[in-house]
């Protein structure tokens, strides 16, 4: 009994020591950018990495790639930021995409307390920690999201810039909050607002099934605004407006047709529209559930454990996130195509709604402390594997490159090693086709000479 009771006390003292320790917090901090640090310098350049370089660094060659691809490609502005961040140098890129993923993480982490009036220490770790885990396992195929170079500028940047964009309006829905209206300084509250507005354009062109969305989170906000007889503010109308024009501009803007058509045609779309929405909705249908299910779930149970006075608060902030990864998903049914990644910021707003349940768990700290030990105990020889698979890779992509610059003064073509195929989370794809041209594009190869890819 004695022995039990020192456990007990032990483990009390370590709830305590946590609940205080600010280092405790940093550290954990600190290991995270360390493994996402890691992870990145394991990348290499893959696939579209290889044409984005080739468009050249200086800042005309830049402006003209920009419009180039804005007009007659795609009107994402991950699209245009690829073609920025290729100019970057690697190991700068690196060190500013692993502050960007941890930045991302503390984002989620703070949009998930708003609604609350206080979360104790170690909630705050655990929900990092649930947060990144999440990131890894729930989103699919994460390394080509966070750590290609090109993905992540087409899905994780837009991603970051959403949910900072969204700040003030949830500040807005769940506490009434008007963020811009305590900046005490005239003339900073008008240029912050300004800027935002701004701001409001760059985040419609985020994704075809995002930004829609989120132009709808404003929707209901302003409604609500109007319905608790508020001041609608002008900083609330502008951004909404620009957000609208963004929106319209990736919808309808010439090169987004272009894609549709290419896409339809690759695809071999021949149905009718009606049964091809249909079957898309089957498909998009099954893909939610595969990830969605399980955070309803845990909502479900959540709810309760929740006290009753906080009841309606944990309710709309679920909800409300649950149905914007419900939209951000079905939306995608219009399209000929569904990238797997552009599920992500499904993923996204579900991963918000996990961390805002565990908040609500504060009672059971001891528990869920418990249960994120195991969690860390049990994926983290997953992630070593992971490791070892992608650091296999760099090394072999390295020596292909190598193979290649050996043999540029030399005729004919260039035969490399093909890339190992590995099941994996954060292992890049890559080793196709379209890859060697790529790289003899890259490469400034003649046209009588193409980098091969042996059998």
């Amino acid at each position: 009994m004695k022995k039990n009771v020192n456990r007990e006390s032990l483990f009390s003292q370590l709830i305590l020591f946590l609940r205080r320790a600010d280092l405790f917090y940093f550290s954990v901090l600190g290991v995270l950018f360390f493994v996402i640090f890691r992870a990145n310098i394991l990348v290499p350049l893959v696939n579209e990495d290889f044409d984005l370089n080739a468009f050249g660094k200086t800042t005309t060659q830049l402006f003209d790639a920009c419009v180039h691809q804005y007009l007659g490609w795609n009107a994402r502005i991950g699209d245009i930021l690829s073609l920025i961040l290729s100019t970057i140098p690697i190991d700068i890129y690196n060190t500013f995409n692993a502050v960007a993923t941890l930045l991302f993480i503390l984002v989620m982490v703070y949009i998930a307390k708003i609604p609350l009036n206080r979360v104790s220490k170690i909630a705050r770790v655990n929900a990092v920690i649930t947060a990144f885990f999440l990131l890894v396992f729930l989103v699919y195929r994460p390394g080509e999201v966070f750590l290609w170079r090109t993905g992540s500028a087409n899905y994780f940047y837009p991603a970051l810039f959403i949910l900072l964009f969204s700040i003030p309006w949830v500040h807005l829905f769940f506490n009434g909050r008007d963020v811009f209206s305590e900046i005490k300084t005239r003339l900073l509250r008008n240029a912050g607002s300004l800027l935002y507005i701004v701001t409001g354009i760059v985040i419609g062109h985020a994704n075809e099934n995002s930004s829609p969305v989120i132009a709808l989170f404003l929707v209901i906000n302003l409604t609500v605004q109007f319905l608790r007889r508020e001041k609608i503010r002008f900083w609330m109308i502008g951004s909404f407006v620009s957000l609208s024009i963004g929106v319209i501009l990736l919808l309808f803007g010439p090169s987004t047709q272009h894609r549709i058509e290419f896409y339809s045609n690759v695809f071999g779309v021949s149905s009718s529209p009606v049964s091809l929405f249909l079957d898309n909705v089957i498909s998009v249908t099954y893909s939610f559930l595969h990830f969605g299910v399980y955070v309803f779930v845990l909502m479900v149970f959540t709810y309760f454990l929740v006290k009753s006075k906080s009841k309606k608060i944990f309710l709309r902030f679920s909800i409300l996130y649950f149905l914007l990864a419900l939209f951000c998903a079905f939306i995608l049914a219009a399209a000929p195509y569904q990238e797997p990644r552009a599920y992500f910021i499904s993923s996204v707003f579900l991963i918000l709604g996990v961390i805002h349940c565990l908040y609500y768990l504060q009672d059971y700290e001891k528990e869920v402390l418990f249960l994120t030990g195991i969690v860390i105990i049990f994926y983290s020889p997953f992630l070593l594997g992971e490791y070892g698979n992608m650091q296999k890779r760099h090394y072999w992509q390295l020596e292909r490159i190598r193979v290649i610059e050996e043999s540029l003064d030399d005729t004919g073509n260039i035969l490399i090693p093909k890339m190992p195929m590995t099941s994996s989370q954060l292992v890049l794809v890559g080793g196709t086709e379209d890859e060697s041209i790529r790289m003899s594009r890259y490469f400034h190869l003649s046209q009588d000479r193409r980098v091969l890819i042996e059998k």
